[in-house]
């Protein structure tokens, strides 16, 4: 898979230099992809309202900078059904049609009944993650890609122009090395990570493993 070509990274270093470097590589890979930090996302999701008691102490520019935040999980179902950020769609890292990508992120913004049209529109703001950020990094520059194209063509569908598409940086195993919040398929909160395979397992706590059935 697409994370293993930057393998040797993970391999004869302490695990902080090599998320290092694994991080700068891939920024280097994706040089037109925008990154947002662990702690940076922590705070969009607390001003979006994860829950109504996080909402209610947001700050109003905090929330109007944000506008809908859309968090994907560009990993398979196996890897996402052992934890997965919270409010997180899952999206297969191997969709290649960014109108479905958009017509996703046009459902969930419609769901919450957020204005798109008129003074009253509101930006939209994407994360996307994975395991380190090989595979969110790569679907965020197609879709960047996409909306670049739409831009150029006056006849395309604009109701999502004012979209943000982000990497979140170390995705999710730089999220649980952090101890900030996991749930599983269950929306159950859980300590566990899918590895991804034995050796990217090192960049997080082997204690945090946990395989589907059909790998254990």
């Amino acid at each position: 898979m697409a994370e293993n070509k930057d393998a040797s990274t993970a391999e004869n270093c302490n695990p902080s230099a090599s998320f290092r470097m694994t991080v700068a590589g891939i920024k280097k890979k994706f040089p037109r992809v925008e990154n947002v930090s662990t702690s940076t996302l922590s705070e969009w999701m607390n001003s979006c309202g994860v829950d109504e008691e996080q909402k209610a102490g947001a700050s109003a520019r905090d929330v109007g900078k944000i506008g809908k935040l859309v968090l994907f999980d560009v990993r398979p179902l196996e890897e996402y059904n052992v934890s997965h950020l919270p409010s997180a769609i899952r999206l297969d890292p191997d969709v290649q049609d960014m109108e479905h990508v958009k017509s996703v992120i046009q459902e969930q913004v419609e769901k919450d009944g957020i204005s798109r049209t008129g003074e009253d529109n509101q930006p939209v703001t994407a994360v996307m993650y994975c395991s380190v950020g090989y595979r969110s990094s790569a679907m965020a520059g197609r879709v960047y890609k996409a909306l670049c194209d739409q831009h150029n063509n006056t006849s395309a569908d604009n109701s999502l122009t004012d979209l943000k598409v982000y990497n979140l940086e170390g995705s999710i195993f730089q999220w649980a090395n952090e101890n900030k919040p996991l749930v599983d398929s269950n929306d159950q909160p859980t300590q566990y990570v899918h590895p991804y395979s034995r050796l990217w397992g090192l960049l997080i706590d082997k204690n945090r493993w946990k395989w589907t059935d059909s790998k254990q």
